[in-house]
């Protein structure tokens, strides 16, 4: 879990110098990370793919983004951490995809 959380880090730091390539490779090599250390149903597989789901809908590819949200969301169901600050960052990127379509009602 320690590379995963390493390699987490740095997508962060490579999405705040904004290139979304490096943010995606870095995310999508932390999920993998945490899958092979059997973590990938835990809460911190279920962050990076919300966050792997916002660097789809900056990139505008909104059907991955939702498809990243929607797995993420799976994950909290099963884990019992739809109350918990994860859930709201979640909610929060879901309804910023839906805004960025023009879906303003789905997006509340």
């Amino acid at each position: 879990a320690a590379l995963a959380d390493l390699l987490m880090h740095v997508g962060r730091v490579a999405h705040e110098r904004g290139d979304l390539q490096a943010t995606q490779a870095r995310f999508g090599e932390a999920l993998a990370a945490y899958r092979a250390a059997g973590l990938g149903e835990a809460l911190p597989a279920a962050e990076l793919l919300r966050r792997l789901g916002v660097v789809c809908r900056e990139r505008g590819d909104y059907a991955s983004a939702l498809e990243r949200y929607q797995q993420a969301w799976a994950i909290l169901e099963r884990t019992g951490g739809t109350g918990e600050d994860e859930a709201a960052r979640l909610l929060r990127s879901h309804g910023l995809l839906c805004s960025w379509q023009g879906d303003f009602t789905q997006a509340l």
